[in-house]
């Protein structure tokens, strides 16, 4: 029968070895599940055309408030 361990690797559980490598091997799997996830977030932040877009969306939106003004109507003093 497994047993919790307290310490390094809690959560995991300290296998017998009658029943270790059915166990080691369900670790593995929730192991690479995990991994997966991972890579596949890590993957959809660093897609290149997403970032593309991204970015030349920021680009209007600072050419459209340029354009709207903004920057004009802050008051310029002149230096004697």
């Amino acid at each position: 029968m497994a047993e919790t361990t307290g310490s390094v690797g809690a959560g995991y559980e300290r296998s017998t070895p009658a029943d270790a490598p059915a166990a080691l091997e369900a670790q593995i799997e929730q192991t690479r599940r995990d991994m997966g996830e991972t890579i596949d977030a890590i993957q959809a932040r660093l897609d290149l055309e997403l970032l593309k877009f991204k970015a030349e969306q920021r680009v209007e939106q600072a050419v459209d408030r340029a354009k709207s003004g903004w920057l004009y109507r802050v008051p310029i003093r002149k230096t004697n």
